[in-house]
């Protein structure tokens, strides 16, 4: 048996960028790694069963997909 589990995950980042403005900071921090990052909650809102056909047609990886090297990261 599948299950499809969906989850909700709140992390904290904290960036320090060198700007004159807020808006400038905010323009930058989108470009800039963060500082630090921590976790701060992970949910899970919403969990089902599927069947074999449901997963092939919606949820396998295609063959292009499992090649890929950043399939797998949580950036």
């Amino acid at each position: 048996m599948k299950f499809v589990i969906d989850t909700v995950e709140l992390k904290k980042r904290q960036y320090v960028i060198d700007a004159f403005s807020e808006r400038e900071a905010i323009d930058k921090m989108e470009d800039a790694e963060p500082r630090t990052t921590e976790i701060m909650s992970d949910n899970i809102f919403g969990i089902r069963t599927i069947n074999e056909y449901e997963y092939k047609k919606d949820y396998k990886p295609t063959q292009k997909e499992l090649f890929e090297p950043d399939i797998w990261r949580d950036d």
